[in-house]
């Protein structure tokens, strides 16, 4: 598929950017990064399947809301880490 490498490419270059502004990892920069442009070609692909039934912008909302939950509950994890210890929830 001659989308992955320009995919690839588009993550490897919204990574680094995670890293200085958003406070992550490099791991976690690439994975998130991945993630949302794969996601995002993802959204696309489904809305061509559909027929473009719908608006774009209505697939990419839908696609991500998971990755947008996910990254809404590791960044209270992230915060709730002091070094070397995590705090334990209090529902445990």
């Amino acid at each position: 598929m001659a989308a992955c490498p320009a995919l690839d490419r588009a993550s490897q270059r919204i990574a680094p950017l995670m890293v200085t502004r958003g406070g992550m990892t490099e791991t976690q920069a690439r994975v998130a990064a991945n993630a949302l442009v794969f996601g995002y070609f993802g959204a696309l692909e489904q809305w061509y399947l559909d027929g473009d039934v719908h608006p774009i912008a209505t697939y990419v909302e839908e696609g991500m809301l998971p990755l947008h939950q996910h990254l809404v509950e590791a960044e209270r994890i992230r915060q709730s880490v002091t070094p070397g210890r995590v705090k334990q929830p209090a529902s445990l």
